[in-house]
């Protein structure tokens, strides 16, 4: 996994502070399935993504779908456990503590921005 990243609103407001990517099949595959539960301000992208699953996993998720140019599709609130979502035309999924993308504002077709921690 790549970590350190951050994501950031278009008008550079500071969105999540640690987002770890991922780097590899299996990586994608395994997305946050047997780790901790994410804490405020974390983050997994999954890239290339246009659905996830939460089968074995014992927490709920925000799952926010983004297009290639980083704009959100689709806002996925508390995603139970044992659940499946996609969007159609999606590059990639950033999955969120359950209830951040609200605490954040984040809404559709908002452009968010992802650069390494230097």
């Amino acid at each position: 996994m790549i970590h350190g990243g951050i994501f950031t609103s278009h008008n550079q407001k500071l969105i999540l502070s640690h987002v770890l990517k991922t780097s590899s099949i299996a990586e994608r595959m395994r997305g946050l399935l047997w780790h901790t539960p994410l804490n405020d301000g974390e983050g997994l992208l999954i890239q290339p993504c246009s659905s996830i699953h939460t089968f074995g996993m014992h927490y709920e998720i925000d799952a926010i779908f983004l297009n290639k140019d980083l704009t959100i599709k689709k806002i996925f609130s508390h995603v139970k456990p044992y659940r499946f979502v996609m969007s159609f035309g999606a590059a990639m999924v950033l999955e969120i503590v359950a209830d951040s993308a609200a605490k954040l504002g984040l809404v559709e077709n908002m452009k968010l921005q992802w650069e390494l921690n230097k």
